[in-house]
């Protein structure tokens, strides 16, 4: 009775948990679509201590903050642009010959991390997007990492921030660009022709 009693305190705990995670990641989405989509208001407000830095009001609200481009309304100080002139995107590669079962560097494929090796193959923070196979869950990685050959990483975010990035790409979809009727398939050019809205790296 006692051991039942304190694994069924442990399962409550759990449950709690799990509630909150589900809240609070319902909270990211929704802050996410505001702010990938209004962005921060950086304009001077009306006080001599106002610093701007709120969530924009809506195109509806303020349609003067905004301007029509062909991705729909986005404000007005962001950039439309394509992958291919802010982000450059690297081909991972085998990991066969640096593998190393007591090695300190993560190997990553498209569903996270497979092993370690005894080198790395970028030494920045990154983001792994699938080649083949998984092509809709991008994801942060920290350096240094090793990326395997079904899958590609951004070597270069011009005047950005790559949480920023990866933040942007989990909303992204990828499947969108598949070209493959079997496996699924993301080409890099492919990638590279689609535009996005970026703001002021402020």
């Amino acid at each position: 009775q006692k051991i039942a009693k304190i694994l069924s305190t442990v399962d409550n705990l759990i449950e709690k948990t799990q509630s909150l995670i589900e809240k609070y990641t319902a909270i990211k989405q929704g802050m996410m679509a505001d702010l990938f989509t209004r962005g921060i208001d950086m304009t001077m407000g009306d006080t001599p201590n106002s610093k701007g830095g709120k969530l924009r009001p809506s195109v509806e609200d303020a349609p003067e903050l905004y301007k029509q481009t062909e991705l729909g309304w986005v404000p007005k100080e962001w950039e439309v642009d394509s992958i291919r002139d802010r982000i450059e995107i690297t081909y991972g590669k085998s990991q066969v010959e640096v593998r190393d079962s007591e090695g300190h560097v993560p190997v990553y494929g498209t569903g996270g991390l497979m092993e370690f090796a005894n080198t790395s193959l970028f030494d920045k923070d990154s983001i792994l997007i699938g080649r083949k196979g998984t092509l809709d869950k991008p994801f942060f990685i920290k350096s240094p990492f090793w990326v395997v050959d079904t899958a590609y990483y951004v070597s270069d975010f011009k005047d950005g921030d790559i949480k920023f990035l990866a933040h942007l790409f989990s909303r992204f979809d990828f499947k969108k660009l598949n070209e493959s009727t079997g496996v699924p398939s993301l080409n890099r050019e492919t990638i590279y022709r689609e535009k996005l809205a970026f703001p002021p790296v402020k």
